[in-house]
């Protein structure tokens, strides 16, 4: 009961917005009928080939990402980390766009070849890259959201797509 007065809530927020109107301009604009197969490249993420879950399920997670907006529409957290060779003389400061600083202690570069700094930079790139993998291996919100929105729209391809099984599962 209470995700279908959350539903009427919001369908009536989306109404009041006006976004009907506004796809149906668009739609005319781009001579596009609501009849047309064709989906456009962006929306042809695969879905991961399961059951699709109970329409209930989908909307409550739909209404749950809902409520956390704010969370996808602020700035990216920076994902820099830092690498150093093995004598921790070299820093190395990386993010997912490139490197973004390396200090040195001065004494120790003086007292260091070409080959030794090289190999110095190669270390402290390596741990860097390494640590950089080890932060963003876990999903972003935005994962969740794709996927998410993946199985949505997978809901009316499925011939009960649209019927909540909740019950048949037992």
């Amino acid at each position: 009961m209470a995700i279908a007065q959350r539903m009427e809530a919001w369908s009536r927020s989306l109404a009041d917005d006006g976004w009907r109107e506004r796809a149906e301009r668009l739609e005319s604009e781009q001579g596009l009928s609501a009849g047309d197969d064709e989906v456009p490249p962006a929306f042809r993420t695969p879905v991961a080939t399961r059951s699709p879950r109970p329409l209930s399920e989908v909307t409550e997670d739909v209404l749950r990402l809902y409520d956390n907006w704010d969370t996808f529409a602020a700035p990216p957290t920076p994902d820099t980390v830092l690498g150093t060779d093995r004598t921790g003389k070299l820093i190395m400061t990386l993010s997912s766009t490139g490197m973004t600083s390396c200090a040195v202690d001065e004494r120790w570069v003086a007292d260091q070849t070409s080959a030794r700094l090289v190999n110095a930079f190669s270390e402290a790139l390596a741990t860097a890259r390494d640590e950089l993998a080890r932060s963003t291996a876990a999903p972003e919100p935005a994962g969740t959201l794709d996927t998410l929105f993946g199985e949505a729209m997978a809901l009316p391809r499925d011939q009960h797509g649209l019927v909540d099984r909740g019950d048949e599962r037992g």
